[in-house]
């Protein structure tokens, strides 16, 4: 039912805007979830609905937007406007800001969270370490490129954050944000981040990357600033024997849980794919936990 109500507001903007408009775009995704194990069985049920969409205002600015009609907290998950190369016509600098985004997205700390949607994941659940991060505030988000150097900077300030460590999710205190990230080739990546704030705790981020046309590894390491400092890490490897089968490994170093190794499948076809993994705590195999999920984007 979900789904139907999420195709017929797609329909009904498309015709409000026009079907041939080649500066409006539409997108979506849904998936539906199965596991079992754990000592528990779960039937397959539907967790997220997203419909997304954007619009070319001109050659340099657009405005995009999310609604969550399923698995989120507010059916406006993200609204957004982006102004790329804001000095294009400033001699000598106009190299130094790639773009400026303003509105309500996901904040600049975290490498698969803020490049990937929640079903283009190699695995079916998330990095443990994603629980730390705020994925939705209000805000304006900086982005430059130097070469193979890359920066972000960015501050926010929502009164009721999606996300995070609990202490800052209703706060409304400000959040500054600042990363960089270095291409050391065409295939190795480096980058890391960190948000600072006067009252909540600051959060970093590190990763290294290496990616090709097939395959991708990934570490990456996220933590938190207390009297203890703790963090949690991501190995991550991904390898494309073909152009519909994708192999998936992925080993948590958790900080407040066992140790997690997950291994799968991604079964890819046009406008959707088939995932499959299978999770255990390292060194209690008897708690291993199967799950299936099925994507569809539209």
């Amino acid at each position: 039912m979900q789904l139907v109500f999420v195709l017929a507001v797609l329909l009904g903007l498309s015709l409000s805007l026009g079907a041939d408009d080649e500066n409006t775009e539409f997108s979506g995704f849904a998936f539906w979830t199965h596991g079992s194990g754990e000592g528990q069985n779960f039937n397959i049920a539907l967790e997220q609905v997203w419909l997304q969409g954007e619009r070319d205002l001109n050659e340099n600015i657009l405005i995009a937007g999310t609604m969550a009609v399923a698995g989120q907290p507010r059916l406006v998950h993200d609204f957004k406007l982006v102004w790329f190369y804001p000095l294009e016509k400033v001699k000598d600098w106009n190299w130094l800001i790639d773009k400026i985004t303003v509105g309500r997205f996901i904040p600049p700390l975290g490498r698969e969270w803020t490049r990937f949607n929640l079903d283009e994941f190699e695995t079916i659940r998330s990095p443990t370490q994603t629980r730390w991060l705020v994925t939705r505030d209000d805000g304006i988000q900086v982005d430059g490129v130097a070469a193979n150097f890359k920066w972000v900077a960015g501050v926010f300030g929502a009164g009721e954050r999606v996300g995070g460590l609990l202490a800052e999710r209703y706060s409304g205190r400000w959040h500054y944000y600042a990363g960089s990230g270095l291409d050391l080739d065409k295939s190795l990546t480096i980058g890391g981040g960190i948000k600072l704030s006067l009252d909540d705790r600051a959060t970093w981020d590190f990763n290294v990357v290496y990616q090709t046309e097939k395959a991708v590894v990934a570490f990456e390491e996220v933590g938190y600033r207390d009297a203890v400092n703790p963090s949690e890490k991501s190995y991550l490897a991904a390898y494309s024997l073909t152009d519909w089968l994708r192999l998936v490994g992925r080993y948590e170093d958790r900080y407040s849980d066992l140790n997690h190794f997950t291994t799968g499948v991604r079964l890819v076809f046009d406008n959707g794919e088939v995932k499959s993994n299978l999770i255990w705590p390292q060194g209690q195999w008897d708690n291993r936990l199967v799950l299936s999920q099925f994507v569809l984007r539209f």
